[in-house]
């Protein structure tokens, strides 16, 4: 008989922290940026702070990305440039919410919204990448000079890695693996590519949780680049960098 009041006090407060988990979420929106002022003071009043999260995060010292503000033609709204090393930020872009950090764990844990703090981390992230592969040099296996830069095959790679720095930042979460798996590599083209970006951080994930950010990106471009039925089997291609 005493338990029942105690059951019912917590499923009480659950109840609570239910609805403000959902007022919030349908709250979001009330965050937005005004481009195209304040997404530049936005990123310029943070940068330095984001840059070092993510050096604590990946143990890793950051290359010196050049950031640049101007409109950008297209449906992103930001590019990073692997020849200049620099990331173009789109300032007439608007944004829903700012970061993750401004609403609950439990919203947070199920959202999928783009925020300016997640995509500079993403697209700072393709700097980490780029650092490493020039410092390299010669150690990159040839499967990725050889063939075109930017093939479905690197691309997985490439953008599963930034995707996968953002994600472990709390800026994005991982889509569930059932629901992005792709049945072909035909369906990763399927409502403009969305699901390489959804399904790509699973191919990687593996590889960097076992390995950190600089050794890992070490040891997919010193091995023979993912192949189609890896892309499709990812734990055939984490078993063969790991092992």
């Amino acid at each position: 008989m005493v338990r029942r009041p105690i059951t019912y006090i917590i499923a009480f407060l659950l109840g609570i922290g239910m609805i403000k988990q959902m007022s919030e979420y349908n709250l979001i929106g009330k965050y937005k940026l005004n481009p195209p002022t304040d997404i530049r003071k936005f990123i310029e009043l943070n940068q330095d702070k984001w840059d070092e999260e993510i050096e604590n995060k990946f143990s890793i010292v950051l290359p010196d990305t050049k950031i640049g503000f101007t409109s950008i033609d297209g449906s992103t709204s930001m590019l990073y440039f692997h020849d200049k090393d620099s990331i173009a930020v789109d300032t007439t872009a608007s944004y829903n919410l700012l970061s993750y950090s401004e609403v609950g764990p439990l919203t947070r844990a199920f959202l999928h919204k783009e925020t300016p703090k997640g995509h500079y981390i993403h697209e700072r992230t393709h700097s980490i990448y780029n650092s490493i592969f020039k410092n390299l040099g010669s150690d990159i296996d040839s499967s990725f000079i050889k063939e075109e830069m930017w093939g479905i095959r690197q691309y997985m790679l490439i953008e599963g890695i930034a995707e996968y720095g953002r994600i472990m930042k709390g800026e994005y979460n991982f889509f569930p693996l059932e629901m992005c798996k792709p049945k072909s590599i035909d369906d990763l083209y399927a409502n403009g590519g969305r699901k390489i970006y959804s399904y790509s951080p699973h191919v990687v994930r593996k590889i960097l949780d076992r390995l950190g950010m600089e050794k890992g990106i070490e040891e997919i471009l010193t091995n023979p680049v993912i192949t189609e039925n890896e892309i499709l089997n990812p734990e055939i291609y984490a078993d063969r960098i790991l092992n």
